[in-house]
Protein backbone atom coordinates (compact mmCIF):
# COMPACT_ATOMS: atom_id res chain seq x y z
CA UNK A 1 0.00 0.00 0.00
CA UNK A 2 0.86 3.97 -0.62
CA UNK A 3 0.08 6.46 1.83
CA UNK A 4 0.03 9.87 0.90
CA UNK A 5 0.43 12.82 2.94
CA UNK A 6 -2.62 12.67 5.04
CA UNK A 7 -2.12 9.54 6.62
CA UNK A 8 -4.36 7.38 4.57
CA UNK A 9 -3.42 4.53 2.90
CA UNK A 10 -4.20 3.40 -1.29
CA UNK A 11 -4.10 0.17 -2.59
CA UNK A 12 -5.25 -1.96 -5.75
CA UNK A 13 -8.80 -2.19 -5.96
CA UNK A 14 -9.41 -5.78 -6.52
CA UNK A 15 -13.06 -8.02 -7.40
CA UNK A 16 -14.50 -10.15 -4.74
CA UNK A 17 -12.25 -13.06 -3.70
CA UNK A 18 -13.77 -16.15 -5.82
CA UNK A 19 -12.45 -19.75 -5.92
CA UNK A 20 -12.47 -20.43 -9.40
CA UNK A 21 -8.92 -20.10 -10.76
CA UNK A 22 -10.18 -18.86 -14.28
CA UNK A 23 -11.61 -15.71 -12.29
CA UNK A 24 -8.42 -15.71 -10.43
CA UNK A 25 -6.21 -15.07 -13.42
CA UNK A 26 -8.63 -12.34 -14.64
CA UNK A 27 -8.31 -10.51 -11.41
CA UNK A 28 -4.24 -10.57 -11.93
CA UNK A 29 -4.72 -9.68 -15.75
CA UNK A 30 -6.66 -6.45 -15.23
CA UNK A 31 -6.70 -4.28 -12.17
CA UNK A 32 -7.19 -0.65 -10.96
CA UNK A 33 -4.78 1.25 -9.09
CA UNK A 34 -5.63 4.05 -7.29
CA UNK A 35 -3.31 6.61 -6.31
CA UNK A 36 -3.82 9.73 -3.99
CA UNK A 37 -5.20 12.48 -6.33
CA UNK A 38 -2.76 15.14 -5.75
CA UNK A 39 0.41 13.17 -5.94
CA UNK A 40 -1.57 11.40 -9.77
CA UNK A 41 -1.96 15.03 -10.77
CA UNK A 42 1.60 16.26 -9.77
CA UNK A 43 3.70 13.48 -10.87
CA UNK A 44 5.38 13.57 -14.00
CA UNK A 45 4.55 10.25 -16.22
CA UNK A 46 7.33 9.44 -18.73
CA UNK A 47 5.07 7.44 -20.79
CA UNK A 48 2.69 10.44 -21.70
CA UNK A 49 6.01 11.62 -23.26
CA UNK A 50 6.78 8.61 -24.71
CA UNK A 51 3.01 8.48 -26.68
CA UNK A 52 3.78 11.64 -27.88
CA UNK A 53 7.75 10.62 -29.20
CA UNK A 54 5.46 8.02 -31.28
CA UNK A 55 3.32 10.37 -32.43
CA UNK A 56 5.75 13.39 -34.00
CA UNK A 57 8.20 10.54 -35.45
CA UNK A 58 4.92 9.09 -36.89
CA UNK A 59 4.27 12.38 -38.19
CA UNK A 60 7.69 12.72 -39.42
CA UNK A 61 7.93 9.55 -41.11
CA UNK A 62 4.35 10.34 -43.03
CA UNK A 63 5.78 13.43 -44.27
CA UNK A 64 9.08 11.65 -46.03
CA UNK A 65 6.79 9.34 -47.81
CA UNK A 66 6.10 6.26 -45.30
CA UNK A 67 3.50 5.40 -43.39
CA UNK A 68 0.12 6.25 -45.11
CA UNK A 69 -2.16 6.74 -42.63
CA UNK A 70 0.45 8.71 -40.25
CA UNK A 71 -1.75 11.68 -40.43
CA UNK A 72 -3.54 10.22 -37.96
CA UNK A 73 -0.87 11.06 -35.35
CA UNK A 74 -2.32 14.21 -34.92
CA UNK A 75 -5.21 12.90 -33.17
CA UNK A 76 -3.43 11.57 -30.66
CA UNK A 77 -1.62 14.75 -29.90
CA UNK A 78 -5.29 16.00 -29.66
CA UNK A 79 -6.17 13.27 -27.24
CA UNK A 80 -2.69 13.92 -25.29
CA UNK A 81 -3.50 17.60 -25.01
CA UNK A 82 -7.29 16.92 -23.79
CA UNK A 83 -6.05 15.11 -21.21
CA UNK A 84 -2.89 16.94 -19.77
CA UNK A 85 -5.08 20.59 -19.90
CA UNK A 86 -8.03 19.01 -18.59
CA UNK A 87 -6.30 17.88 -15.74
CA UNK A 88 -4.27 20.26 -14.77
CA UNK A 89 -7.60 22.87 -14.93
CA UNK A 90 -9.94 20.63 -12.90
CA UNK A 91 -7.16 20.05 -10.26
CA UNK A 92 -7.49 23.83 -9.80
CA UNK A 93 -10.97 24.31 -10.07
CA UNK A 94 -11.72 21.84 -7.67
CA UNK A 95 -9.09 23.37 -5.27
CA UNK A 96 -10.67 27.15 -6.42
CA UNK A 97 -7.43 28.43 -7.36
CA UNK A 98 -7.74 28.29 -11.04
CA UNK A 99 -7.23 31.47 -12.82
CA UNK A 100 -7.87 31.96 -16.63
CA UNK A 101 -4.90 34.80 -17.04
CA UNK A 102 -2.54 32.38 -15.53
CA UNK A 103 -3.45 29.61 -17.49
CA UNK A 104 -3.27 31.80 -20.73
CA UNK A 105 -0.34 33.20 -19.32
CA UNK A 106 1.30 29.42 -19.38
CA UNK A 107 0.15 28.68 -22.67
CA UNK A 108 2.11 31.92 -24.61
CA UNK A 109 4.96 31.22 -22.47
CA UNK A 110 4.96 27.62 -24.60
CA UNK A 111 3.56 27.89 -27.56
CA UNK A 112 4.36 31.64 -28.69
CA UNK A 113 8.13 32.41 -28.57
CA UNK A 114 9.02 28.88 -30.71
CA UNK A 115 5.83 30.00 -33.27
CA UNK A 116 7.38 33.37 -33.54
CA UNK A 117 10.80 32.06 -34.03
CA UNK A 118 9.46 29.54 -36.70
CA UNK A 119 7.66 31.90 -38.34
CA UNK A 120 10.60 34.62 -38.93
CA UNK A 121 12.45 31.99 -40.13
CA UNK A 122 10.05 30.35 -43.01
CA UNK A 123 9.22 34.32 -43.72
CA UNK A 124 13.07 34.80 -44.52
CA UNK A 125 13.66 31.86 -46.40
CA UNK A 126 10.97 32.49 -48.33
CA UNK A 127 12.27 35.61 -49.26
CA UNK A 128 15.03 34.15 -51.00
CA UNK A 129 13.36 31.37 -52.49
CA UNK A 130 10.04 31.70 -53.64
CA UNK A 131 8.12 33.29 -55.82
CA UNK A 132 6.30 36.19 -55.34
CA UNK A 133 2.66 34.50 -54.99
CA UNK A 134 3.73 32.07 -53.16
CA UNK A 135 5.52 34.29 -50.53
CA UNK A 136 2.27 36.20 -51.00
CA UNK A 137 0.86 32.95 -49.27
CA UNK A 138 3.70 32.42 -47.06
CA UNK A 139 2.34 36.05 -45.59
CA UNK A 140 -1.07 35.24 -45.49
CA UNK A 141 -0.04 31.97 -43.39
CA UNK A 142 2.31 33.65 -41.30
CA UNK A 143 -0.24 35.97 -39.94
CA UNK A 144 -2.95 33.48 -39.53
CA UNK A 145 -0.82 31.19 -37.45
CA UNK A 146 -0.08 34.30 -35.09
CA UNK A 147 -3.81 34.53 -34.94
CA UNK A 148 -4.01 31.19 -34.20
CA UNK A 149 -6.16 30.62 -36.92
CA UNK A 150 -4.01 29.11 -39.76
CA UNK A 151 -6.84 26.62 -40.38
CA UNK A 152 -9.15 28.66 -40.99
CA UNK A 153 -6.79 30.24 -43.51
CA UNK A 154 -6.11 26.66 -44.83
CA UNK A 155 -9.82 26.04 -45.42
CA UNK A 156 -10.93 28.59 -47.25
CA UNK A 157 -8.16 28.95 -49.57
CA UNK A 158 -7.15 25.20 -50.26
CA UNK A 159 -9.78 23.03 -48.84
CA UNK A 160 -8.22 20.07 -49.38
CA UNK A 161 -4.76 19.23 -47.19
CA UNK A 162 -3.55 16.95 -49.57
CA UNK A 163 -3.91 19.47 -52.47
CA UNK A 164 -0.72 20.20 -54.27
CA UNK A 165 -0.68 23.94 -53.75
CA UNK A 166 0.18 22.76 -50.17
CA UNK A 167 3.80 21.76 -51.26
CA UNK A 168 4.73 25.50 -51.38
CA UNK A 169 3.22 26.39 -47.84
CA UNK A 170 5.67 26.05 -45.13
CA UNK A 171 3.43 26.38 -42.50
CA UNK A 172 0.50 24.35 -43.39
CA UNK A 173 1.14 21.96 -40.33
CA UNK A 174 0.10 24.57 -38.02
CA UNK A 175 -3.54 23.64 -38.74
CA UNK A 176 -3.52 21.52 -36.17
CA UNK A 177 -1.97 24.22 -33.45
CA UNK A 178 -4.70 26.43 -34.79
CA UNK A 179 -6.90 23.88 -33.79
CA UNK A 180 -5.70 23.49 -30.32
CA UNK A 181 -4.88 27.26 -29.70
CA UNK A 182 -9.04 27.97 -30.49
CA UNK A 183 -9.36 24.74 -27.61
CA UNK A 184 -7.18 26.87 -25.34
CA UNK A 185 -8.92 29.93 -25.52
CA UNK A 186 -12.43 28.57 -25.24
CA UNK A 187 -12.06 25.56 -23.46
CA UNK A 188 -11.24 26.86 -19.70
CA UNK A 189 -14.15 29.51 -19.66
CA UNK A 190 -16.26 25.98 -19.53
CA UNK A 191 -14.50 25.46 -15.90
CA UNK A 192 -15.16 29.16 -14.81
CA UNK A 193 -19.02 28.79 -15.48
CA UNK A 194 -18.81 25.10 -13.31
CA UNK A 195 -16.51 26.05 -10.75
CA UNK A 196 -17.43 25.61 -6.98
CA UNK A 197 -20.93 24.17 -5.85
CA UNK A 198 -21.57 23.58 -9.50
CA UNK A 199 -18.15 21.55 -10.44
CA UNK A 200 -20.62 18.53 -10.23
CA UNK A 201 -22.45 19.87 -13.45
CA UNK A 202 -19.08 19.97 -15.82
CA UNK A 203 -18.41 16.13 -16.50
CA UNK A 204 -22.49 15.88 -17.79
CA UNK A 205 -21.59 19.38 -19.50
CA UNK A 206 -18.53 18.35 -21.35
CA UNK A 207 -20.25 14.77 -22.19
CA UNK A 208 -23.01 16.83 -23.89
CA UNK A 209 -20.82 19.21 -25.73
CA UNK A 210 -18.73 15.88 -26.77
CA UNK A 211 -21.49 14.18 -28.09
CA UNK A 212 -22.96 16.90 -30.01
CA UNK A 213 -19.33 17.52 -31.65
CA UNK A 214 -19.22 13.42 -32.51
CA UNK A 215 -23.04 14.27 -34.46
CA UNK A 216 -21.30 17.15 -36.14
CA UNK A 217 -18.39 15.09 -37.28
CA UNK A 218 -20.68 11.98 -37.93
CA UNK A 219 -23.50 14.38 -40.32
CA UNK A 220 -23.40 14.40 -44.18
CA UNK A 221 -24.23 18.42 -44.03
CA UNK A 222 -20.98 19.54 -43.90
CA UNK A 223 -17.96 19.34 -45.70
CA UNK A 224 -14.81 16.56 -45.38
CA UNK A 225 -12.61 19.84 -45.28
CA UNK A 226 -14.61 21.57 -42.41
CA UNK A 227 -14.27 18.78 -39.99
CA UNK A 228 -10.69 18.45 -41.03
CA UNK A 229 -10.02 21.60 -39.98
CA UNK A 230 -12.26 23.15 -38.02
CA UNK A 231 -12.56 22.67 -33.88
CA UNK A 232 -16.45 22.06 -33.30
CA UNK A 233 -15.49 18.92 -35.33
CA UNK A 234 -12.08 18.17 -33.62
CA UNK A 235 -13.38 19.10 -30.09
CA UNK A 236 -14.87 15.27 -29.44
CA UNK A 237 -11.44 14.45 -29.81
CA UNK A 238 -9.66 17.05 -26.80
CA UNK A 239 -12.80 16.24 -25.09
CA UNK A 240 -12.56 12.65 -24.86
CA UNK A 241 -9.22 12.69 -23.04
CA UNK A 242 -10.56 15.47 -20.52
CA UNK A 243 -12.84 13.30 -19.98
CA UNK A 244 -10.50 10.30 -18.96
CA UNK A 245 -8.68 13.04 -17.03
CA UNK A 246 -11.57 13.72 -15.05
CA UNK A 247 -12.62 10.01 -14.57
CA UNK A 248 -9.33 8.48 -13.94
CA UNK A 249 -7.92 11.58 -11.75
CA UNK A 250 -7.21 9.49 -9.00
CA UNK A 251 -6.22 6.17 -10.65
CA UNK A 252 -4.77 4.32 -13.15
CA UNK A 253 -5.96 0.75 -14.84
CA UNK A 254 -2.93 -2.03 -14.63
CA UNK A 255 -3.22 -4.84 -17.33
CA UNK A 256 -1.23 -6.44 -20.05
CA UNK A 257 -2.35 -5.14 -22.77
CA UNK A 258 -0.70 -1.93 -23.53
CA UNK A 259 1.89 -3.41 -25.65
CA UNK A 260 -1.06 -4.83 -28.15
CA UNK A 261 -2.38 -1.04 -27.92
CA UNK A 262 0.45 0.45 -28.96
CA UNK A 263 1.13 -1.96 -31.70
CA UNK A 264 -2.30 -1.61 -32.83
CA UNK A 265 -1.66 2.71 -33.09
CA UNK A 266 1.09 1.88 -35.28
CA UNK A 267 -0.42 -0.91 -37.44
CA UNK A 268 -3.28 1.72 -38.40
CA UNK A 269 -0.39 4.15 -39.43
CA UNK A 270 0.77 1.04 -41.71
CA UNK A 271 -2.64 1.26 -43.26
CA UNK A 272 -3.30 1.98 -47.19
CA UNK A 273 -4.62 5.01 -47.13
CA UNK A 274 -8.66 4.99 -46.81
CA UNK A 275 -8.53 1.25 -45.94
CA UNK A 276 -10.88 2.66 -43.38
CA UNK A 277 -13.38 5.61 -43.44
CA UNK A 278 -11.89 8.28 -42.11
CA UNK A 279 -14.30 8.65 -39.05
CA UNK A 280 -13.80 4.55 -38.72
CA UNK A 281 -9.94 5.04 -38.51
CA UNK A 282 -10.35 8.35 -36.52
CA UNK A 283 -12.50 6.80 -33.34
CA UNK A 284 -9.96 3.94 -33.25
CA UNK A 285 -6.92 6.25 -33.04
CA UNK A 286 -8.54 8.58 -30.73
CA UNK A 287 -9.69 5.29 -28.29
CA UNK A 288 -6.52 3.77 -28.55
CA UNK A 289 -4.71 6.96 -27.25
CA UNK A 290 -7.38 6.83 -24.58
CA UNK A 291 -6.96 4.12 -23.37
CA UNK A 292 -2.85 4.31 -23.28
CA UNK A 293 -3.68 7.43 -21.49
CA UNK A 294 -5.38 5.89 -18.44
CA UNK A 295 -3.12 2.57 -18.50
CA UNK A 296 -0.36 2.09 -15.94
CA UNK A 297 2.33 1.47 -18.46
CA UNK A 298 4.96 0.70 -15.92
CA UNK A 299 3.13 -2.40 -15.41
CA UNK A 300 3.70 -4.05 -18.33
CA UNK A 301 7.88 -4.28 -19.58
CA UNK A 302 7.00 -4.34 -22.48
CA UNK A 303 5.20 -1.26 -23.13
CA UNK A 304 7.67 0.27 -20.30
CA UNK A 305 10.48 -0.44 -22.57
CA UNK A 306 8.54 1.12 -25.32
CA UNK A 307 7.49 4.07 -24.30
CA UNK A 308 9.32 4.94 -20.83
CA UNK A 309 13.02 4.56 -22.22
CA UNK A 310 15.40 7.56 -22.61
CA UNK A 311 15.64 8.11 -26.04
CA UNK A 312 11.49 8.01 -26.27
CA UNK A 313 11.25 10.62 -22.88
CA UNK A 314 13.63 13.01 -24.65
CA UNK A 315 11.85 13.25 -28.11
CA UNK A 316 8.88 13.27 -25.92
CA UNK A 317 9.78 16.70 -24.21
CA UNK A 318 11.09 18.45 -27.16
CA UNK A 319 8.36 16.80 -29.26
CA UNK A 320 6.40 20.37 -30.01
CA UNK A 321 9.58 22.01 -31.26
CA UNK A 322 10.06 18.75 -33.80
CA UNK A 323 6.25 19.04 -35.02
CA UNK A 324 7.13 22.76 -35.53
CA UNK A 325 10.16 22.30 -37.84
Amino acid sequence: MMPNKSGRSFKSFQYPSLSLPKITRVKQFFRITSLSRVRFMQIYRKDIDGLRALAVLIVIIFHYGWLPCGYFAVDVFFVISGFLITGIIYKETVENRFSLLQFYERRVGRIIPLLLLVNLAALILGSQVMLPDDLENLSESVIATNLFGNNILQLITTHNYWDVVNEFKPLIHTWSLGVEEQYYLLYPVLFLVFRRKRIKYLFPALLTLTIISVILFLSHRFSLPAKYYLLPFRFFELSIGGMGAILFQDKLVKHHFSPLLILALVFIMHLPDHTLPLSTAIFITVFITFALLISSISYNKVSSFILENRVMVFIGKISFSLYMW
